[in-house]
């Protein structure tokens, strides 16, 4: 696509946006006030971080790219690709923790995850792996009382 259509696009996204946020908005003001608080401090600033988007395209249309078309479809073709590769370990996350639990496979997944997005620290691999796990094992089990998967690994 060329940079016309691109912050074209954008703009008539975020203006329907930010017209549906004021109908939300003005709809929030029939609730009971204690109810109406957060739907409006939402719509607040979901309307405050979309009109930022909208000055950015609409900026946007007066620069360039530099490297052209080629580069716009290199970009497009690694980012499908990385999609793609994250969905199909989503699947296999999904297929595995029935297997072999929760805890292995979700560390499994997560360290997997960031060895693919280039992080290559393994403290930060597996404080950021093991941590998560740990972390939302202990919420759902203990706080909430929802028990997860459990597999012959644990």
């Amino acid at each position: 696509m060329t940079n016309v259509a691109n912050w074209k696009r954008d703009s008539v996204v975020c203006v329907l946006l930010l017209c549906f946020y004021a109908a939300m908005y003005a709809e929030s003001i029939e609730l009971k006030a204690v109810a109406r608080t957060y739907p409006q401090v939402l719509m607040l600033l979901c309307a405050i971080f979309t009109a930022a988007l909208l000055v950015k395209s609409i900026s946007a249309r007066h620069t360039e790219a530099a490297d052209g078309d080629t580069q716009q479809k290199k970009t497009a073709l690694a980012v499908i690709r990385d999609v793609a590769v994250i969905c199909a370990a989503l699947v296999a996350y999904a297929l595995a923790i029935k297997i072999l639990g929760y805890i292995t496979s979700s560390a499994a997944f997560i360290a997997g995850t960031l060895l693919y997005l280039g992080v290559r620290k393994w403290y930060v691999v597996a404080g950021v792996s093991l941590g998560t796990t740990l972390f939302l094992y202990y919420m759902f089990n203990h706080l909430l009382g929802i028990l997860l998967p459990s597999g012959f690994l644990i």
